[in-house]
């Protein structure tokens, strides 16, 4: 288990690297997929979110990406 802030990173870190990592052998994966979990497990307790609905979810990262309605002409239609 993931219990305070600085294993938190530490383990992100890890997990960026595994991420990025090509050809990683099978233990490189369950561990991937392990740290993936305690991650998932840390911050679901840590960093509660409330759920979004679709379009606020969208409207979220088009603010972030500055983004305007207009850009997404031709792409959705």
């Amino acid at each position: 288990m993931i219990e305070t802030e600085e294993e938190y990173d530490r383990v992100l870190a890890v997990a960026e690297r595994l991420t990025f990592c090509k050809n990683r052998t099978p233990e490189e994966q369950a561990l991937h997929k392990l740290i993936v979990m305690l991650i998932e497990a840390y911050e679901a307790e840590n960093y509660p979110m409330d759920e979004s609905a679709p379009h606020e979810i969208l409207q979220h990262i088009m603010e972030v990406s500055n983004t305007h309605q207009a850009d997404l002409v031709g792409i959705i239609k």
